[in-house]
C-alpha cells in the first residue's frame, strides 16, 4: 500500500498555496524596491570628491550617510542584493506551485496503477514470534522531498537576509535624514527635538520626497518613498516566512516517508 493519497493531496495543496504566496510577495518586494531604489539612485550618488567613499558604489537608498546639506547614498551592491534576492523566490515559488498543482489535479487524482509484479518486501519477527512483512517506502521519494526542502530553505534564508538588510538599511536612512532635515530647516530647540524624537520615519521620507532635489527628474513628479519601502519590507518578510513554512512542510513530508511502513502479519 502506498502513502495515503488523500493525505498526500492535502499536503501538496497546502504547498501550492504557500509557494504561491511566497512568489507573489517576492514579486511585490521586487517591484517596490526597484521603484524606490531606481528613483533615488542618481540623487544619492554624491560620492564625487569624497576620498572615503568609492563613487562606483554610491547611490543606494539604504544605509545612507548625512553630510553638509547632502545625503550620500550607500553601497549600490546592497540595493542590488535586496532586489535580486527576490528573483529566486519568484521563479522557484511559481515553478514549485505549478508542479504541485499538476500533481494534485493530474497525477494524484488518478487511481493508482496495479502491477502484477510483487513488491520487494522485508520480513521482521516481533516479540510474539509473528513474522511481519514490511514494504518499505521508496528512497527516491524521500530524496526528492529532501532536495526540495534544501532548495526552498536556501530561498527562505536568502529572503530572510534581504528582509533584515532592507529593514536595518531603511532605519539608518531615516535616522540620517533626520539630521539632514534639521540642518536643512535650520531647526533648533523644540523643533529639532520634534524632528529627532517624534517624527515618524514615514513623515521623514515625506520630507525627503519634497525637499531633497531630484536629479534628472521632473520636479513635479514624486513617489511616496515611505510607502514603497514599507511595502517592500513587509512583502520580503512575508516571502521569507512563506518559504520557511514551505521548507518545513517539505521536511515533514520527507520524515513521514522514512517512518511509513505497510505491514501485514503472517
Amino acid at each position: 500500500m502506498d502513502y495515503p493519497r488523500a493525505e498526500q493531496q492535502r499536503s501538496e495543496r497546502r504547498l501550492i498555496y504557500v509557494y504561491s504566496v511566497g512568489a507573489v510577495f517576492s514579486a511585490i518586494g521586487l517591484v517596490c524596491t526597484a521603484v524606490a531604489f531606481g528613483y533615488w539612485h542618481f540623487t544619492l550618488d554624491e560620492c564625487d570628491g569624497d576620498p572615503i567613499v568609492d563613487k562606483r558604489h554610491c547611490g543606494c537608498l539604504l544605509f545612507t550617510q548625512s553630510s553638509t546639506r547632502l545625503l550620500i547614498g550607500g553601497d549600490t551592491r546592497v540595493c542590488h542584493f535586496v532586489e535580486f534576492s527576490t528573483i529566486p523566490g519568484i521563479v522557484i515559488g511559481f515553478s514549485m506551485a505549478a508542479w504541485h498543482w499538476y500533481r494534485v489535479f493530474f497525477v494524484l487524482n488518478k487511481p493508482p496503477k496495479r502491477y502484477r509484479r510483487r513488491p520487494v518486501n522485508a520480513q521482521e519477527v516481533n516479540q510474539k514470534g509473528e513474522v511481519i512483512v514490511v514494504q518499505r517506502t521508496s528512497w527516491t521519494s524521500v530524496a526528492s522531498w529532501l532536495s526540495a526542502f534544501l532548495l526552498v530553505l536556501l530561498v527562505g534564508a536568502l529572503s530572510l537576509t534581504a528582509a533584515v538588510t532592507i529593514t536595518v538599511g531603511s532605519v539608518q536612512t531615516c535616522e540620517q535624514y533626520r539630521e539632514n532635515l534639521i540642518e536643512t530647516l535650520s531647526a533648533d530647540g523644540y523643533m529639532a527635538a520634534l524632528i529627532k524624537d517624534r517624527l515618524s520615519c514615514q513623515a521623514v521620507f515625506d520630507f525627503m520626497d519634497y525637499l531633497l532635489p531630484i536629479k534628472e527628474r521632473n520636479s513635479a513628479n514624486f513617489i511616496n518613498t515611505g510607502v514603497a519601502l514599507q511595502l517592500g519590507i513587509v512583502a520580503i518578510w512575508f516571502s521569507a516566512v512563506a518559504f520557511t513554512a514551505a521548507a518545513s512542510l517539505c521536511f515533514i513530508q520527507a520524515t513521514r516517508r522514512t517512518r511509513h511502513r505497510c505491514c501485514s502479519r503472517r
